[in-house]
Formats: C-alpha cells, sequence, structure tokens
C-alpha cells in the first residue's frame, strides 16, 4: 500500500509537480516549521530583522552556506519523515525541503 508521500513523490518524479511545489508540500506534509532552519539561516534571519542585512544579501548568503550546515539537520527531519510512514528518505531530501521552504520564508519577510 502506497503513503500519501509515494504517490506524490511518483507524481514529482513523472513530472506532474514541480521541485518546489512538491517539497513544500512535504515540508507541510511531515510538519516541518522554520525551528529546524540550520543555525546560521537563523541569525541571518535574525540580522535581517534587525536591519543588519538586506533580503537580496540575505539570499545570496544563505545560498553559499555549506552543505555541512544543512545536513545537519538530517536527523531530525528524516525522523519526522519516517514518524509519517515515509518509506524513503535521503540527506538530498533534507537538504530539497529546507531550502526550498527556506526559499519560501524569506519571500514572506518582504
Amino acid at each position: 500500500m502506497s503513503t500519501e508521500y509515494e504517490i506524490k513523490r511518483q507524481e514529482y518524479l513523472s513530472g506532474k509537480l514541480c521541485h518546489r511545489k512538491f517539497y513544500l508540500w512535504v515540508a507541510e506534509y511531515i510538519g516541518l516549521n522554520e525551528t529546524y532552519f540550520p543555525s546560521a539561516v537563523k541569525i541571518l534571519v535574525k540580522n535581517y530583522k534587525n536591519a543588519l542585512v538586506n533580503i537580496t544579501d540575505l539570499k545570496s548568503i544563505i545560498e553559499q552556506l555549506p552543505l555541512a550546515d544543512w545536513d545537519k539537520q538530517d536527523f531530525n527531519i528524516r525522523n519526522l519523515a519516517f514518524a509519517k510512514g515515509t518509506k524513503t528518505w535521503s540527506a538530498s531530501n533534507t537538504v530539497c525541503v529546507l531550502k526550498v521552504m527556506v526559499e519560501a520564508y524569506l519571500e514572506n519577510l518582504k
């Protein structure tokens, strides 16, 4: 029996869902929120809110964060995914879902 995640994943793999829509859906499905953002992202967002960095610089800096900063969140996010019955998950899933979610979060800060 396929889980809701597996059905959506097949839609994504077959091209029916774009990368962004799929991973935003995944974030909502597993209950991901900004508390799971890498520490560096949280600090940068705080600096943005305190007017220490503008939104363009913020996005550029976040895009250049080392992969290891994103990977550190894998254990916690993988556990969220598995708790929802997800049978397949990788570190790349973690990075993709986080980056798409951070991007959407930043768009809402404007």
